[in-house]
């Protein structure tokens, strides 16, 4: 009865996510007068503000939930496919980014194909705008996931949106990009780029069987109008890099300049890895040979310089299975690197994230019911996240770097604004558990009695204990926060404090007292609920000091991404220490579930390592320490494949020999 009960529902989820109908919702786009007139000339693109931007009579704001609809009114911000939108920090900071739309149906195709080229008229207006001044663009593409799509409300709109107002700080704080010598220190213009898709089919419960359709659709889509526009944004930057003279004078390309940036989550992931996949192994695949010579009239074939599609790819918390990326996998694995390789694409995915880590599995199983896997490896690839599966793991991302020994400690905590999710207070252990099960650590809110938030009407104080799991060296505090209405216009700040008052298996507890801070005041009309609004940020606390630490380390050839945050890679199987296609398993703290990827922690980690490693083309590893290539196998050497390798196993095979035993 069960299994029936089961086919039922899936039967329904197919037929009926086969009959929801696609909402376009970026339906007004720029107008070309002529097709012969200047690029953006007789465009209008749509002014709004955000996060404390000044709101006028022709400028209206940029997510309201009266637009959130499925037919916005053509006049409304959420109606629009281009925006160029403004916003205002706390210390009267004032900034702008523009924010391009581009949607896909179902099959892939796009679902008006002139928001590619609003986008495209927008990017040749700024050109033109940066001629005079040799100004450059930032463009960074997201592809949402799950249960999201491009309504003005959705919180990946808004939460991208913040992101890209934090990029735009980042840009004007570039004095750091002039203390490491950077050839191109100006600002350059931010350019967002959200790809929507039908990742949310219904507005009802539904959803939560759309599971199976879903993914196939995200695989169609980035097979489709996705890699166009992806492919055109490449040929762009790749065009502003070289520059006029350059085109001659390849010498004279310089990174700094232009540069894309591309990310997907959960589905999304799916969405740009389908996409890019192929490209990358091509990238990934390339060999050449020196010049025959007197002294070697048969030169050795070598690899060239793994490129990225871009100047970086990042999936964070992708639903997509471990087979997928196996080809890659082979390919990367069964090669060496130059010194000078610098980071291709980065895969992170969070401990904490049950909906890969628990029910992405299920969900698999069930459709690959009757497919045979020859090995306990090959399983696991068919079944499991590819964040989750060891045979790909090459790093650990850690919230947590503490130097006392069997210490629970507090290390950092999270903002909120009414009505936000939760506060957030990172619980970090000396060491990962292995007590074999959880470590219990109980706390206490106002300990010292110096806040100012009141339990029950600023916040819900019903948990005093978290637990640590076997395995993991972190867990998060959350406090719900609630929605007290302020007087009218008012707006103030409530402080809560945690301290820790004890653990179980005989953990010491560090005394230190962690504050974090409720904003009050008129809820925002769109929250994002896990970054704070940047009208309540001021530049040097969020970008400046921050940016020192890189640029410092930078130059000193050292790796440090935060105050407690550290990327260590795995023990075995070794790979190369400039190896560039980084599989990142991280903690709570760093990303309490699949959905927080828009934290103020992991941003700052994200940011920190773009600016290192990115913009200024630092290696992941120290000088010396990329040689540690080793010979492949049963290779056939003089050969036009190069026989050497970047993972080796304990016994001396290449990583991409599954380890685990012949399943019966």
């Amino acid at each position: 009865m069960n299994s029936q009960r089961l086919l039922s529902i899936l039967f329904a989820s197919v037929l009926l996510s086969a009959c929801a109908p696609l909402n376009s919702y970026r339906t007004a786009i720029p107008q070309m007068t002529s097709a012969r007139s200047e690029p953006g000339s007789n465009s209008t693109y749509f002014e709004c503000a955000v996060d404390n931007g000044t709101v006028s009579a022709t400028r209206a704001r940029c997510e309201d939930e009266k637009t959130a609809t499925a037919a916005p009114d053509p006049q409304s911000a959420g109606s629009q496919a281009i925006q160029h939108r403004f916003y205002q920090t706390q210390d009267g900071v004032k900034g702008d980014y523009y924010l391009s739309f581009i949607e896909f149906d179902d099959q892939g195709w796009f679902a008006n194909r002139r928001q590619m080229e609003a986008l495209f008229a927008l990017l040749k207006k700024l050109e033109k705008e940066d001629e005079a001044t040799n100004g450059h663009t930032l463009i960074q593409v997201y592809a949402h996931g799950w249960k999201h799509n491009a309504s003005a409300c959705d919180n990946n709109v808004v939460c991208f949106s913040r992101l890209l107002e934090r990029t735009d700080l980042g840009e004007k704080a570039n004095e750091v990009f002039r203390v490491a010598k950077s050839k191109d220190a100006k600002v350059r213009k931010v350019v967002g780029v959200y790809v929507g898709w039908r990742g949310l089919p219904f507005d009802t419960d539904l959803n939560n069987i759309s599971f199976w359709t879903r993914k196939d659709t995200a695989a169609r889509v980035g097979r489709g109008g996705v890699f166009e526009l992806l492919t055109r944004l490449k040929d762009y930057r790749d065009i502003r890099q070289r520059g006029v003279a350059a085109v001659t004078a390849p010498e004279k390309t310089d990174i700094n300049k232009t540069q894309l940036v591309i990310t997907g989550h959960s589905f999304g992931g799916l969405v740009i890895y389908s996409a890019l996949s192929h490209a990358l192994m091509e990238r990934a695949t390339k060999t050449s040979r020196a010049d025959k010579s007197e002294c070697d009239p048969d030169p050795a074939a070598q690899y060239d310089t793994a490129k990225s599609f871009g100047d970086f790819v990042l999936l964070v918390n992708p639903a997509f299975e471990g087979s997928l990326y196996e080809p890659l996998f082979n390919i990367a694995t069964n090669r060496c690197y130059k010194e000078t390789q610098r980071p291709v694409m980065m895969i992170v995915t969070s401990r904490a994230d049950s909906d890969t880590g628990a029910l992405f599995p299920i969900g698999r199983a069930l459709s690959t019911l009757f497919q045979h896997a020859k090995s306990t490896a090959q399983g696991d690839s068919i079944r499991k996240a590819i964040g989750h599966d060891e045979r790909y793991r090459t790093h650990n991302l850690s919230s947590c770097s503490l130097d006392k020994k069997n210490t629970v400690q507090l290390v950092g905590a999270t903002n909120a604004a009414q009505p936000a999710t939760a506060l957030t207070y990172n619980v970090c252990l000396s060491e990962p558990n292995k007590t074999g099960s959880a470590i219990t650590v109980t706390y206490a809110y106002n300990k010292d009695g110096q806040d100012t938030a009141i339990p029950g009407v600023d916040y819900v104080a019903a948990t005093t204990t978290v637990d640590i799991l076997d395995g993991n060296n972190s867990a998060v505090i959350k406090v719900p926060v609630l929605y007290d209405p302020p007087a009218v216009g008012t707006k103030t700040v409530k402080k809560l404090s945690v301290t820790l008052t004890g653990a179980t298996h005989a953990f010491k507890v560090d005394p230190a007292v962690s504050t974090a801070t409720i904003r009050k005041g008129k809820p925002e009309p769109c929250p994002c609920p896990y970054l704070t609004a940047t009208a309540d940020l001021d530049l040097d606390a969020l970008i400046g000091k921050s940016m020192d630490v890189v640029v410092d380390n930078a130059l000193e050839k050292k790796d440090s991404y935060g105050k407690g945050i550290s990327l260590t890679s795995v023990a075995s199987p070794k790979y190369a220490s400039n190896y560039p296609y980084l599989v990142v398993n991280t903690d709570a703290g760093m990303m309490a579930d699949h959905n927080a990827i828009y934290n103020d922690r992991f941003v700052l980690f994200a940011q920190r390592f773009f600016l290192e490693h990115i913009r200024l083309k630092k290696p992941m590893a120290l000088p010396g320490e990329s040689g540690n290539c080793t010979p492949i196998p049963n290779c056939i050497e003089g050969g036009l494949v190069p026989c050497q390798q970047s993972c080796q196993l304990a016994n001396g095979d290449s990583c991409s020999v599954p380890p685990q035993p012949e399943s019966k």
